[in-house]
């Protein structure tokens, strides 16, 4: 499972090529990828970027952020591709979205309303569902090129789930503990013990890899046009401090490896360093995207998963 939970990892991390927030939709486009060595879990094994020889059914728990993520770049021009990159990488991807599931579930992908979805009735349409369910709400988010179904009857092994930007507005202190019990609230106390309470679902399935993707950052405008008290730069300071604590923190003493990470808010908190943007189709200084040299990322350095933070900024990078 460990190589499973790094692989998979892998291939967010060295997806990420370029983002744009345009009306609150995302773009992010995928390339290079690379994925896990083995399908079934089977205890921890070495890591590995190898794709998998045999297909592996994911599911993604998302809304319009993620729509656009998994779309082909051939959809419309904020598509992300990362769809069928995982296709290319022997993965068989599916979604829920807006109205999705058992009482409409799919409406409600905030932090606060993770502790209803995992629970065992909930995750059983979860593990089953094989669409795309790419429209939703007289939204389409755009389709995504998939393999045949590689087993009809088998489950989902791989879940990603992601809440979308309005959850980085969250109020409370950087160094908040976590409350004894979730509540609604968007604080970073409520948020650590929302995640806190997901272990023990997560824990008694260790035959399924569950990985978190990192709500994206809002813009300062965002954040003002939601409050001015706390000040916005509070709230994004919180929002990054958080973050920090799911990466750093958050499974520290977690005992088994069928949990991840991914952080998409690190990620598009930054396009290159302060002065300058990069342009994706060129390969040369400063557009150069593979080394890295400056800016905010969670990537595979060719060793091991890294998580730099060189731009001082917690808002999105993207307009």
């Amino acid at each position: 499972m460990e190589s499973k939970r790094l692989g998979i990892v892998l291939v967010l991390a060295l997806g990420l090529l370029s983002a744009s927030l345009v009306d609150g939709l995302l773009e992010v486009t995928a390339a290079d990828l690379t994925s896990p060595s083995e399908t079934t879990p089977t205890g921890i094994m070495a890591d590995s970027p190898i794709s998998p020889t045999t297909p592996v059914k994911l599911i993604f728990i998302h809304h319009s952020c993620g729509g656009n993520w998994l779309a082909d770049t051939t959809e419309h021009d904020m598509a992300g591709g990362l769809g069928q990159a995982l296709m290319e990488n022997n993965y068989f991807v599916s979604a829920t979205n807006y109205g999705w599931g058992p009482d409409s579930i799919g409406n409600n992908t905030n932090v606060p309303d993770w502790p209803r979805w995992f629970t065992d009735t909930m995750m059983a349409a979860v593990y089953a569902e094989t669409g795309q369910n790419i429209c939703a709400e007289e939204m389409c988010f755009g389709n995504w090129t998939r393999m045949a179904d590689p087993n009809p009857t088998a489950e989902n092994e791989v879940v990603m789930f992601k809440s979308c930007f309005p959850n980085s507005d969250i109020y409370g202190n950087p160094d908040d503990p976590p409350s004894d019990t979730p509540n609604d609230e968007f604080t970073v106390a409520n948020f650590k013990a929302v995640y806190n309470t997901l272990l023990t679902y997560f824990a008694a399935h260790q035959d399924k890899l569950f990985i978190v993707i990192t709500a994206p950052p809002l813009s300062e405008v965002g954040y003002v046009a939601n409050g001015a008290d706390p000040p916005a730069a509070d709230r994004a300071a919180n929002a990054r401090a958080f973050n920090n604590w799911l990466v750093n923190d958050w499974l520290e003493g977690y005992a088994h490896n069928n949990v991840a990470v991914f952080d998409f808010y690190n990620v598009l908190t930054s396009n290159g360093s302060a002065g300058r943007v990069d342009d994706t189709g060129l390969n040369t200084e400063p557009n150069d995207y593979a080394a890295r040299p400056d800016g905010n990322h969670h990537y595979w350095d060719g060793s091991a998963i890294v998580h730099p933070q060189t731009i001082n900024n917690n808002f999105a990078a993207y307009p």
